[in-house]
């Protein structure tokens, strides 16, 4: 479970025009991870279905004291499990960058990730992401995530 929550903020950190793929160490090693943990019925692709899933379970897992939002102490408290997939300073370096990225969808300023705010995040990603508008992300376009949100 803990690999589909940081699955999803890895695509999430992807998700700006701040970051480029080379700037995160094994990026290669997390789109295989993100295919992994979303792709429920292990078809090689990512349905609408699958990935709502897959962002649902990982804020329900954030949300570790399931008051509908998200903090930066949660955040902060993802860096050991992160860690324990990646190395402890890829978990470092993931979590800086999760928490920029997460505070950048807290739209009312309060310094927490409501679950709309959250959603309304993975929808845009999701959008960007489907090339080719097929409702499905193939790992080829997990992989092309970066130049994608570019455009």
């Amino acid at each position: 479970m803990k690999v589909r929550a940081f699955s999803f903020f890895f695509l999430v950190l992807l998700g700006t025009t701040l970051v480029v793929q080379a700037a995160i160490p094994g990026a290669d090693l997390l789109v295989g991870l993100i295919a992994r943990e979303f792709d429920a019925n292990a078809d090689g692709v990512i349905d609408a279905g699958e990935w709502e899933s897959g962002c649902l379970g990982g804020f329900d897992q954030m949300d570790a004291n399931q008051d509908g939002s998200i903090s930066v102490a949660e955040i902060e408290a993802l860096q050991a499990p992160i860690g324990e997939e990646i190395g402890d300073f890829g978990g470092a370096v993931a979590v800086v960058l999760i928490k920029t990225i997460l505070m950048a969808l807290d739209k009312n300023g309060d310094m927490l990730v409501s679950k709309q705010e959250y959603l309304a995040g993975c929808e845009t990603i999701f959008k960007k992401l489907d090339a080719n508008g097929d409702g499905q992300l193939t790992k080829a376009e997990l992989a092309e995530l970066p130049t994608r949100l570019l455009q």
